[in-house]
């Protein structure tokens, strides 16, 4: 993708290009979400591979877009492309503001959706440790907690484990 594009189309087109990739990333966090839930971690492995395949692609995608507000002696952040929007013709405007804040909006629930994955995943492997020492036969962890929140001992003899 050249940086140096005919705007409208340049700036118009990447943003299009994210909005449909990160609108299938959010697809595949779902359905990750939903592997973890279900333990169904051969079918999980494949969507996996997918995301990561995908997240590369953003990435390029990205480094595009940074490079085309470099290109034209802008920030590349937020208050960069808010100048680039504003020096796109008035007859695409409008769309591409749309498709900005559509992009901003998708790319807030692929973050909080992995936060949730990542939740999941986690509880998981917790109870997959626990499980395999139980099966092991080493003593039984449990999170307890004070007032303040800390972890603390058990007088029952159980040994923390802290989350």
């Amino acid at each position: 993708m050249d940086a140096n594009l005919d705007p409208p189309y340049d700036i118009q087109y990447l943003v299009n290009r994210d909005l449909s990739g990160y609108t299938e990333l959010l697809e595949l966090l779902q359905s990750e979400k939903q592997l973890l839930v279900n333990r169904d971690f051969d079918t999980f492995a494949a969507v996996l591979e997918r995301k990561h395949a995908l997240l590369t692609v953003l990435d390029a995608q990205t480094k595009l877009r940074l490079n085309l507000l470099t290109s034209r002696k802008l920030s590349s952040d937020e208050t960069g492309m808010q100048a680039l929007i504003e020096q796109q013709p008035e007859y695409g405007r409008e769309t591409l503001i749309a498709n900005w804040a559509d992009l901003k909006k998708i790319v807030m629930k692929c973050n909080r959706q992995n936060e949730v994955n990542a939740k999941i995943a986690h509880r998981a492997q917790t109870t997959s440790r626990q499980i395999l020492n139980i099966l092991k036969g080493a003593p039984i962890s449990t999170n307890l907690y004070g007032k303040s929140g800390t972890a603390k001992g058990s007088d029952a003899g159980l040994s923390i484990t802290r989350a």
